[in-house]
């Protein structure tokens, strides 16, 4: 892989550091453009292709293939004034675009990058991978006098780009994809009922209430929260509650009520707070 010269920005062995999202200058090649931020587990982004031909492209054969940490989505989109264009997806980590021009191009010398079509793919929901890996192959990529381009893709990923510069006409080039786990931004505690009678001093039988909890995650989504996760309450002669905070409960050892008891949710950094009313009976 060649070194791209003709962007601006440091280099660092064989990865050009851009300022900006910009397309390397167009030279008779493909770029395939990968996310340049770390995404989370279940999160959907975009593989944007680019190509140039010189002139007006008019065919053009694709083949891309992730690892299992990446899912590639049926749906492919694409211009439809500019293409007719066919993915045919081989489970869910390779993905065969064929394309053609709508309409027969005019011959013209094109000077930038061509926008091809977009994959549309996502990180695996249970991937506890930090990197992925996105290949693509450039198995045909003609212009309007059919004359073939065939020259290794190139990648923009965290805002560097891998290219080949050398003219070596390797149709395969690779990239990287990284990944981070979600961040529980938020914890969202809920109990059916504020106020709770101790009938365990009577029965003698633990007597149990439900506890709820929820995370608001990095994606801006609430997922129930399981694990990491502690719980306390700050009187237990009224209420108690489990350590996992799976359930409030009374176990008829309590000795009294209170019109202010607390329960405290903690994970992580985070901290929540439920508050009860206990009633007791009295004569016991």
């Amino acid at each position: 892989v060649g070194l791209d010269n003709t962007t601006d920005g440091g280099s660092v062995g064989d990865i050009v550091v851009h300022a900006d999202e910009a397309l390397p200058e167009a030279d008779s090649n493909v770029v395939v453009i990968l996310p340049y931020r770390s995404l989370y587990p279940g999160e959907a982004f975009d593989v944007k292709i680019y190509a140039n031909a010189h002139y007006e492209i008019d065919t053009f054969e694709i083949v891309c293939v992730s690892d299992n940490s990446v899912e590639i989505q049926r749906n492919l989109e694409f211009s439809l004034v500019d293409w007719t264009a066919a993915a045919f997806l081989e489970g869910t980590t390779k993905t065969t675009v064929i394309g053609h021009a709508r309409d027969k191009p005019d011959g013209l010398l094109v000077t930038d990058f061509q926008h091809l079509f977009t994959i549309k793919a996502k990180v695996g929901t249970a991937t506890s991978a930090t990197i992925g890996t996105f290949e693509c192959t450039v198995n045909k990529l003609s212009n309007i006098y059919d004359r073939y381009v065939v020259v290794g893709a190139a990648y923009h990923l965290y805002r560097d780009v891998v290219r080949d510069g050398s003219g070596s006409g390797d149709p395969t080039a690779s990239g990287m994809i990284y990944f981070t786990q979600e961040n529980i931004r938020g914890l969202l505690p809920y109990a059916d009922h504020s106020e709770l009678i101790n009938t365990a001093v009577l029965t003698g039988t633990r007597a149990e209430f439900k506890v709820t909890l929820s995370s608001l995650n990095s994606l801006g989504r609430f997922v129930p929260q399981t694990t990491s996760v502690s719980c306390s309450s700050n009187n237990l002669d009224v209420l108690k509650v489990e350590k996992d905070c799976s359930f409030l409960f009374f176990d008829g050892t309590e000795t009294n009520g209170d019109s202010d008891v607390v329960v405290t949710i903690r994970s992580g950094s985070l901290t929540e707070t439920l508050d009860f009313k206990v009633k007791y009976p009295t004569g016991v």
